[in-house]
């Protein structure tokens, strides 16, 4: 295991101290143990959620939600990740070095120590480093001074304990057999995995590190879309709110010089402008909670594989080679055609009829919002027919029978040139706009219900194909 070195000591200290908590119970990892998504908690924090939650064999992760399987309903059963206890181990060990009163560790002088030992993993005074210098027993110990650990110039290295087979009493296993996928020693090959195709540790722990990795590519470009994704549902929703108290702000303007008798409408109009921009908001809230979590998912699951790929010793990163790659397999696959486009749009507007009488405009006037729909709102032909469609809505979600003006003007971004298009209403709530382009290339569409921009559309406008 090898921590990376940081600006200084204390930072590294704080850095550590939050990989090393807890998410459930906010303290220093006892005993952590891995769920089926990767995140780790202590074991018996996870034995808790099994009461609480009192599912059969079942618990739901607190961090992405994952319903995953604990057998026996016993958090025993569950792989220990190794490693966060050897990144205890190494923030205890720095959080001496920050110390000015550490003694030496290997005498009994209680002489200030000015090294540590990774080999022996104590601080020793300047008298047992001599000793490790010279001596030919200690010549391959690897020693680092306090001070550069004080100012992070050091790496600081732990290692992992040598793995041992339970089986043959004091055998390494240094090989890994594909077909049980599981360590072996050379003795194992011998009887329980005679004939079967082994390698060691080494080499296939560094190809399992590569396959990792590469995995991830996919999970990174995942990860920027969802980014993404969530940057147009936060603008979209900055539209809606935006058009919403421009909306409030028409609405109060127009029923100023109303006084009493249009105070009451008044607030029945901004309730119906905060229903309908509530609704909108809502639904983009929740589309943007479902996403953030993806994004929490996959930041978490990033974060594990490259610290565990980083971090862990060959033993400890084959071990969880199983769950990794199921783990890659299923969010890949969840993920994979996911909605990113925001499930709302900024389409409101007021809905006002001729001043005929107040009491018709009481009666009449409504929050609306309008749908553009229609196969030309990407791409036309010059010289050919487009249309599309506009269908209004009441603040309920319901087709308005009040009739609206609706507009639409085609704009090439090459040379200027504006095109209105030509309005029907087909329905007391339904309009066909057309129009046919005379330029090609880039344009942009503009669709207004009452003056208020209900759409904006790039279209790209081609010449027919040649006839033969």
């Amino acid at each position: 295991m090898v921590l990376l070195s940081y600006r200084t000591l204390a930072e590294t200290v704080e850095l550590l101290e939050k990989q090393v908590q807890c998410p459930i119970c906010l303290e220093t990892y006892r005993d952590p143990k891995a769920l089926a998504c990767l995140h780790a908690y202590c074991r018996e924090c996870i034995q808790q959620l099994l009461k609480q939650q009192q599912s059969d064999q079942e618990v739901e992760c607190p961090q992405c939600r994952s319903v995953v399987t604990v057998a026996g309903n016993d958090s025993n059963s569950l792989p220990t990740v190794f490693f966060i206890n050897g990144l205890i181990e190494v923030c205890e060990i720095l959080k001496k070095a920050d110390s000015n009163k550490i003694t030496c560790q290997n005498c009994s002088s209680e002489t200030k120590a000015i090294s540590f030992c990774q080999t022996c993993s104590m601080f020793i005074c300047i008298s047992c480093t001599s000793h490790h210098k010279t001596m030919r027993a200690f010549s391959s110990h690897e020693m680092v001074p306090i001070s550069s650990l004080r100012e992070g110039t050091r790496i600081l290295k732990k290692k992992a304990p040598a793995s041992t087979c339970q089986k043959h009493e004091g055998k390494r296993r240094k090989l890994y057999c594909f077909e049980c996928e599981q360590l072996i020693c050379r003795d194992c090959t011998l009887i329980d995995h005679a004939g079967h195709k082994y390698d060691f540790l080494k080499g296939v722990a560094n190809a399992f590190r590569e396959e990792v990795l590469s995995s991830l590519v996919p999970l990174r470009d995942t990860h920027v879309s969802v980014t993404t994704a969530i940057g147009r549902v936060q603008g979209t929703r900055k539209e809606v709110t935006n058009q919403g108290a421009d909306i409030a702000t028409t609405i109060t303007q127009s029923f100023k010089e109303l006084h009493t008798i249009l105070d009451e409408h008044e607030q029945v109009l901004l309730q119906q402008a905060r229903e309908v921009v509530g609704r909108k908001v809502s639904a983009l809230d929740r589309q943007q909670e479902d996403l953030q979590l993806v994004l929490t998912t996959l930041d978490s699951l990033v974060g594990f594989m490259e610290t565990t790929a980083e971090n862990a010793s060959d033993e400890e990163f084959i071990s969880l080679k199983q769950q990794i790659t199921t783990r890659v397999k299923k969010v890949s696959k969840e993920y994979k055609g996911m909605k990113l486009n925001p499930d709302e749009v900024a389409n409101m507007f007021v809905a006002v009829p001729p001043l005929a009488s107040l009491a018709q405009l009481c009666k009449k006037s409504s929050v609306c919002a309008a749908e553009v729909s229609g196969p030309s709102l990407k791409s036309s032909t010059t010289k050919q027919l487009s249309e599309i469609t506009v269908c209004t809505y009441d603040a309920h979600n319901q087709p308005t029978p009040l009739q609206q003006h609706v507009s639409a003007e085609l704009k090439s971004l090459m040379d200027g040139s504006v095109l209105q298009a030509t309005v029907v209403r087909q329905t007391p709530s339904t309009y066909e706009l057309s129009y046919t382009p005379t330029t090609r290339g880039r344009h942009q569409l503009t669709v207004q219900v009452n003056n208020t921009e209900v759409g904006t559309f790039q279209v790209f406008v081609q010449h027919p194909p040649t006839q033969l």
